[in-house]
């Protein structure tokens, strides 16, 4: 942000500080009209500042959860891999683990398991659905926590693959069996009172030839079958590891393209200095989509980011998220709110933060690729601040 930095003994708007704000509550306010955007010559009280600097740059992007999670039957590990012209390259390897049931069917424990089945329910694809995608399924091989880690982190799995499977776009529920051999080495540690702790899930990984991105979410399961019972273990965490290289030659066109699970996004900084030292009603920070750059050839999916996330980022120190927005229809626009970010504005205002600027991100659920294209600087629904101030 343009102004004078505070010394860190005298700024109140510290990381720590951010997070407590964060605490304090961030309703939407109300204001701002979503139909205004600009300085109405009869309304001296609305300010729009077009943003002083914006450009694509890395921003942590978490993609795990645990079955705790509010909505995780909803959540997705994500696995294949994407060569999309106007977008890049993505690769995501995607990692389940599952829970046994708090309790067995009596007698259970000691009958050898004849049949285990991997039912993974099917809730997102990305990529050539015109085509069925091979995947590869393979054991983790140490203890992994999904809670917290960033989308470029790798667990590690066993070389061996298990055996392979097969999904089409058409597919729901896709249904896994796994092979007698595996079944034969693991059947004690699948009955196992230690099975938490002694097997640490799968991972499923895109064969060669690959051009979509598959979905599957904490509604999947592991089906173990013995002579008399058949008992089902759910899943218990889910991950996305993804490697994304941008389009070679993206379209001369302007626009910002972001794409979530690849760790990438759109900061922002304001001059702040037209402000004075003016008292804030009301602040907003908004975004046109460009919904045309999302069409795709017929069969391919590339699905368009309908919620955007907006955080706030001090040097050297993660990103704090602040609110959402969600796109409007009406005008292509994600016009974030909240009395958290109008307080931020105005401490910057009042040179008494240590803010170095805003970033637009995604949401951490649920896990995908959803695309957006962003208008530039210096277009019409460039990124920009709308601001209410108090008149005197």
């Amino acid at each position: 942000m343009r102004r004078s930095r505070p010394t860190r003994a005298s700024h109140l708007f510290s990381a720590a500080a951010l997070c407590l704000f964060l605490l304090a509550g961030c309703e939407n306010p109300a204001g701002l009209p979503d139909g205004i955007d600009a300085p109405d010559g009869n309304d001296p009280s609305i300010r729009t500042l077009a943003a002083d600097s914006a450009m694509i740059a890395p921003l942590q992007d978490l993609t795990g959860a645990f079955i705790t999670a509010e909505d995780f039957d909803d959540f997705r590990a994500l696995a294949g891999h994407v060569n999309d012209p106007a977008f890049g390259t993505v690769t995501a390897l995607a990692y389940l683990d599952v829970l046994p049931p708090s309790s067995y069917p009596d007698g259970f424990q000691d009958r050898p398991v004849r049949e285990v089945t991997l039912r993974l329910e099917r809730g997102y694809v990305y990529g050539d659905t015109l085509m069925p995608t091979m995947f590869d399924v393979r054991q983790v091989s140490e203890e992994w926590d999904a809670v917290g880690a960033p989308s470029d982190t790798l667990f590690p799995a066993q070389e061996a693959i298990i055996t392979s499977f097969e999904v089409a776009a058409s597919d729901t529920l896709v249904e896994v069996p796994l092979p007698a051999s595996w079944i034969a080495e693991l059947d004690t540690t699948l009955r196992s009172d230690q099975f938490s702790t002694l097997f640490h899930g799968f991972q499923l990984q895109a064969q060669d030839g690959s051009n979509a991105v598959y979905g599957f979410t904490g509604d999947s399961t592991l089906e173990l079958i013995s002579a008399e019972d058949t008992v089902i273990y759910q899943a218990s965490e889910l991950f996305t590891n993804t490697e994304a290289t941008p389009a070679m030659a993206p379209p001369a066109d302007g626009l910002f393209r972001l794409q979530d699970g690849t760790g990438l996004g759109l900061t922002l900084n304001f001059d702040l200095d037209t402000l004075s030292l003016a008292a804030i009603n009301t602040a907003f920070l908004r975004v046109n989509a460009d919904t045309l750059a999302v069409e795709a050839p017929m069969g391919f999916v590339r699905p368009l980011a309908r919620e955007l996330a907006l955080f706030g980022f001090i040097e050297g120190e993660d990103p704090v998220f602040i609110t959402t927005a969600t796109l409007s229809e009406e005008n292509q626009t994600y016009s974030f709110g909240s009395n958290l970010l109008t307080g931020l504005l105005q401490d910057l205002v009042l040179d008494r933060s240590e803010l170095d600027g805003f970033a637009v991100g995604f949401p951490s659920e649920p896990s995908g690729l959803d695309v957006v294209p962003l208008a530039g600087l210096g277009s019409e629904g460039g990124p920009r601040a709308v601001v209410i101030l108090i008149q005197n």
